[in-house]
């Protein structure tokens, strides 16, 4: 008996291909022979399999071929897939094999204390389960204990198995139980070191309310194939993507669509395309499950993903009813269109929208119907609003038309200039309107037409087209740059003439985001200005004023006199707080940015000073704006400020910045950059950085990284550059004698410690000039006798050793 079940498991551990006749020659002997004759032989071929390690082809057949005889046993007690016969001899067997032999050798193996056992007996026992329909209480008991044992075994390939035998597990224990085996996966889920352990929790446990968000968190996983396997494991079942909420199943979705591995958003296109869409039935249905009020971008990701990876989406013109469009279906319009363009499908795009105009039609139909319920007082919000959101996402439609129609084309100009007069759009269907306009005509002819516009618009209020000096007069600001400041407070805003100017401003700023620099040097422009924007920028309503600024802001951008001019008054805003800060910042950085300090040469002292002073608020949404903009500035040298950098220095290790994620990942990708582009200002401030961080670091405690390691990482920073090695060495060996110095002194206190653990981590020279190197010596004979603690010395005698060979180089050479 013995020889013929060892016969058969030779057999399986060479090849798969013939398990399928060994189980049932296996279950002939089993039925043939005495079941304790049986189980004795097959305890022996077991027992061989338990010390095979994780890297055994053999065994894995082996435990392939155990896991297809439970599944062949279970089968025969329950052959037409009912209840199970209690009673029949197949039942007998399975249950003899179980309860005497597996179950009592696997939980023994399971505490093992050799990893290759524990490893074994945890892969049978969650084949094990996978086969069995019901167990004993006491028997649940052991299996549940042991299980829970091994997830905090410290082999990964352990805990992987055991993390999947509670899964199983899960199928068939009340609430409590439920509850806690789930917390100790999801634990592990988020926590484990492993990857095979994440992996094999993500794939075996199911999805219910409890786990759905820890199992979306791994959209952000750091290991590629955890990534990748989530949007697998999602795709197999539309109905898991039913317990995610809207705003997490779009955040998982853009995590996937913008991953940087191919293979993870190929997975997340896949799901998307299948399982998701699968659940919505159709794309009515799809899309208003994106979200579009809240989240128009990341519904806009996902819909250009959906028409990529599933070209059986067509659309043409007969699949809508142009009045009647939902902001939904508005929505698909407009980024199927953008598909289109996109993939230079002229002839879709052609089928999709009707000619321009009946185009032009259509979009009177909704501009009219607007002005109509507005002019309602019944009418509902909702249904305003809605008919707003079709007429925004038409108008971006319409970019991607051919507009070669002259009588389409007048009819869309004459609609885009009564649009922008008698609607209120949003400021993004502004945008679109303008854009539209600029496509069919230059940025000067443009603006020779928007001047008519803007003066209907007053009259549309009830005022003269141009303001008066009584009330926003173009005397305001004769010149560019010279301005009365009182002048805006002396004015009489009226309701009608705050509205109108408010109006007529967002108008000009989205013009002045999308012109190019040759139509700003138009007479026309600078009218516009002193009619509209220098009279409004002392304006008592913030609204009106900060969108002055803006507007100046941004024609500063294209004209360097006019930013040289108003760069006086940017600068005295920097002081005043608010959203007019903010503006005056940014404007500040994007003209350096655009022309530099060389027109600004005489403010140069003024704006540093100005900008810096940012580096230090208290509000986190300007502090990053800070970040972000003084990286750019250094990267590409327009400003070359030490102190600005070494305030950017200790930011990054602030434990105040642990939460602002945005500016920790700016700066992490600013320094390693900046440090090949000019290492010697980033050892400038080396040293005070590292004082200063000392002085944080006992206050801090755990919250901080170590000063030793920040040391390393900004070591890393700017001391191995490919192209000049031999000066970086050299310059490292004036930071030695320095950092010696600073050891002697100890100041402030810990300063000595510090600087004998970062002397070993400088990187010296083959070849030290003599007197340098004589002054190293004497400072390290110097530093010996007031170095107490282990750490400093072990990192002072490694540097006295590295000195003392370097003297003996020199003086063999």
């Amino acid at each position: 008996m013995t020889a013929s079940v060892q016969t058969i498991f030779q057999d399986v551990v060479r090849t798969t291909s013939t398990h399928r006749k060994n189980v049932a020659a296996l279950l002939k002997l089993h039925r043939k022979q005495p079941t304790a004759v049986f189980l004795a032989a097959f305890e022996e071929c077991l027992l061989r399999i338990l010390v095979c390690g994780k890297g055994s082809a053999e065994a894995e057949r082996a435990i392939k071929f155990i896991d297809a005889y439970l599944l062949a046993l279970g089968l025969l007690s329950s052959p037409d897939g009912g209840p199970v016969d209690k009673k029949s001899a197949a039942f007998e067997g399975q249950e003899a094999l179980v309860s005497t032999l597996l179950l009592p050798l696997v939980l023994k193996g399971m505490s093992a204390a050799l990893k290759a056992v524990r490893f074994r007996s945890c892969q049978i026992l969650a084949a094990l389960l996978n086969n069995l329909d019901e167990i004993t209480e006491s028997q649940f008991l052991l299996v549940r204990n042991a299980l829970m044992d091994r997830l905090r075994d410290k082999e990964a390939p352990v805990r992987a198995h055991a993390a999947i035998g509670l899964c199983r597990l899960l199928d068939c224990v009340d609430d409590a139980d439920m509850q806690h085996i789930q917390d100790q996966l999801v634990y592990l889920l988020q926590h484990d070191a492993s990857s095979d352990v994440r992996k094999a929790i993500l794939w075996n446990m199911a999805v219910n309310d409890q786990v759905a968000h820890a199992l979306a968190a791994r959209s952000r996983d750091i290991d590629t194939s955890v990534r990748k396997l989530l949007y697998t494991r999602l795709s197999l079942d539309s109905d898991d993507l039913r317990l995610l909420s809207i705003p997490l199943r779009n955040q998982m979705l853009m995590h996937g669509l913008c991953d940087r591995d191919a293979g993870v958003r190929e997975a997340c296109s896949k799901m998307l395309s299948g399982a998701w869409l699968k659940q919505a039935g159709d794309m009515g249905k799809f899309v208003s499950s994106l979200d579009i009020k809240n989240a128009p971008t990341v519904a806009s990701t996902i819909l250009s993903a959906l028409f990529r990876c599933n070209p059986t989406i067509i659309f043409s013109y007969k699949d809508f009813e142009w009045t009647r469009l939902t902001p939904d279906q508005a929505f698909l319009l407009r980024h199927y269109a953008d598909h289109l363009k996109s993939s230079n499908n002229e002839d879709a795009l052609d089928n999709l929208v009707p000619s321009l105009a009946d185009y032009v039609a259509v979009l009177d139909h909704y501009m009219a119907a607007i002005s109509l319920v507005s002019e309602d007082e019944d009418a509902s919000e909702g249904f305003i609003l809605d008919q707003e959101a079709v007429l925004h996402q038409l108008l971006a439609l319409c970019i991607n038309l051919d507009l070669s129609d002259e009588t389409g084309r007048r009819r869309l100009d004459a609609l885009l200039q009564t649009l922008l007069v008698e609607t209120d759009l949003p400021v993004e269907g502004i945008t679109h309107a303008i854009r539209l306009g600029l496509k069919m005509s230059t940025g000067k002819q443009y603006l020779g037409t928007l001047a008519n516009v803007l003066a209907a618009v007053r009259e549309s209020h009830g005022l003269a087209p141009e303001p008066s000096s009584g009330s926003a007069g173009s005397g305001a600001r004769g010149s560019i740059g010279s301005h009365d400041e009182n002048l805006g407070q002396q004015m009489t805003w009226s309701v009608e003439e705050s509205v109108a100017t408010l109006k007529c401003l967002e108008i000009l700023h989205c013009t002045f985001q999308l012109i190019d620099i040759e139509a700003c040097n138009t007479s026309v422009m600078y009218t516009m200005l002193e009619r509209f924007v220098f009279p409004s920028s002392e304006c008592p309503v913030a609204a009106i004023s900060e969108l002055s600024l803006a507007c100046l802001a941004q024609c500063s951008l294209l004209d360097v006199a006019l930013a040289s001019a108003n760069i006086d008054l940017f600068l005295a805003e920097l002081s005043t707080g608010g959203n007019r800060t903010r503006i005056s910042f940014q404007c500040l950085v994007d003209i350096l940015l655009q022309f530099g300090f060389h027109p600004l040469e005489d403010k140069q002292e003024a704006i540093t000073d100005g900008l810096r002073c940012f580096l230090q608020s208290d509000d986190e949404p300007t502090l990053c704006l800070a970040v972000e903009g003084y990286c750019k500035l250094m990267l590409l040298k327009r400003v070359k400020d030490t102190k600005a950098l070494l305030a950017l220095v200790i930011l990054y290790h602030h434990p105040s910045t642990a939460h602002l994620h945005g500016l920790r990942q700016s700066l992490s990708y600013f320094f390693p950059n900046y440090g090949r582009l000019m290492p010697l200002a980033l050892e400038e401030i080396f040293f005070p950085a590292l004082l200063s961080l000392l002085e944080m670091a006992k206050t801090a405690g755990s919250a901080m990284l170590a000063p030793s390691l920040i040391a390393s990482q900004m070591l890393e920073w700017f001391g191995s550059p490919s192209d000049d090695q031999d000066g970086v060495h050299q310059r490292q060996a004036d930071m030695a004698l320095t950092c010696l110095r600073c050891a002697l002194e100890d100041e402030p206190p810990g300063a000595r410690k510090l600087m004998c653990q970062v002397l070993p981590k400088l990187q010296l020279p083959a070849v030290i000039a003599g007197p340098l190197l004589s002054d190293m010596l004497d400072l390290v004979q110097s530093l010996q006798p007031q170095v107490s603690d282990l750490v400093s010395s072990n990192a002072l005698k490694r540097s006295v050793r590295s000195c003392h060979f370097l003297t003996a180089w020199q003086g063999w050479g």
